[in-house]
């Protein structure tokens, strides 16, 4: 399987700041499967920068009769972390 290093930097004119992330991943994912990321959050007028390396393990769980209490109301968990990452400054 193909893997590729990804780096976005997203840059705010209006408001002079710049999100950077980086991670591995796959061509055509949207985020990391590994669930490795460094993300650095630089503000251009106060010359501050939030630098976060973020690594996460999932555990399996293997007693069956905790799946009927998940729910499927919320946001996938990929997607609740990417944002979480990116609205953090620091641990």
């Amino acid at each position: 399987m193909l893997r590729i290093f990804k780096v976005y930097n997203f840059i705010d004119h209006e408001n002079n700041t710049s999100l950077k992330l980086e991670f591995s991943s796959r061509p055509g994912d949207l985020s990391s499967k590994d669930d490795f990321y460094t993300i650095t959050l630089y503000d251009f007028e106060k010359n501050v920068k939030s630098a976060l390396v973020v690594t996460e393990t999932s555990l399996s769980t293997y007693e069956k009769s905790l799946y009927e209490l998940i729910s499927y109301k919320g946001v996938m968990s990929w997607q609740r972390a990417a944002l979480a990452n990116r609205l953090a400054l620091n641990g």
